[in-house]
């Protein structure tokens, strides 16, 4: 069996012999895309109960912003999403007037407003850990980078993670469990905290996110205490959609 092709199109071909005669088989197949899930916010917050404790120096901005720090061409997004008016008046209601003034975007200071998110995200995250480049287990993890600006990649984290040292990242990163951020880390892309029950994310670091940070959970926890910014960038989020490489592939033709 060999397979020809550039990455966008897979041929193989299937050469036996039974009883004498020669069988061959030819299968032209196409990569199927990466499921990209849409980005609402620069932090969207979906559970059906909440704690957010937000202190230290934070940035949350929902308007454009390249992966240079530079302004996006793109539409501004809300700072904060969420599913309902109650956690957007628990959200304004519950942070220091500080912060206030730190989650810009759409509708101006505090941005924080209801989306409008039907996204199935069991089916979701399943589709797109099924794609991953690399998996890494629960653990602290202190060094090493999680895909390049130019070969982004799927990371995916199987129960509580710390990132403790001065990581990057670029691409989507999907963690089913906690999440601790303790060091320098900086990541270009999509980071989903996605759990069936309570989730905790923790940012006690220097922490930089380009793109959309998406938690998920029955109850939602998010501390920050550290130096954190989180900004909507279609910029990044592009560059994840145009270099991931999707593992599914789907039969266009087959011959024998």
């Amino acid at each position: 069996m060999v397979h020809i092709g550039p990455d966008t199109a897979l041929r193989l071909t299937s050469i036996g012999k039974f009883d004498n005669t020669m069988h061959t088989a030819i299968v032209n197949a196409k990569r199927d895309p990466i499921p990209m899930p849409d980005v609402n916010s620069a932090l969207y917050i979906s559970s059906n109960s909440m704690n957010v404790n937000l202190n230290g120096n934070m940035d949350i901005n929902g308007n454009d912003i390249n992966m240079d720090g530079t302004p996006g061409s793109g539409s501004s997004k809300p700072g904060i999403g969420v599913d309902n008016i109650s956690d957007s008046a628990y959200i304004v209601n519950n942070i220091k007037p500080k912060i206030t003034k730190s989650i810009k975007g759409e509708g101006g200071v505090p941005s924080v407003h209801t989306v409008t998110d039907n996204t199935n995200w069991g089916e979701l995250t399943q589709n797109i850990i099924f794609a991953a480049d690399s998996t890494l287990p629960a653990g602290t993890y202190s060094t090493g980078n999680l895909g390049t600006l130019t070969e982004p990649q799927i990371t995916y984290v199987n129960g509580d993670v710390n990132f403790a040292g001065n990581m990057s990242g670029y691409g989507i990163l999907v963690i089913n469990g906690d999440l601790t951020l303790s060091g320098t880390f900086d990541f270009y892309g999509i980071i989903i905290v996605y759990e069936q029950s309570t989730i905790t994310t923790n940012i006690v670091g220097s922490c930089n996110v380009y793109g959309g940070t998406i938690l998920v959970g029955s109850h939602v926890d998010i501390k920050a205490t550290g130096n954190s910014s989180l900004y909507y960038s279609s910029q990044a989020i592009a560059n994840a959609k145009a270099n991931l490489k999707s593992s599914r592939f789907t039969i266009v033709s087959w011959w024998e």
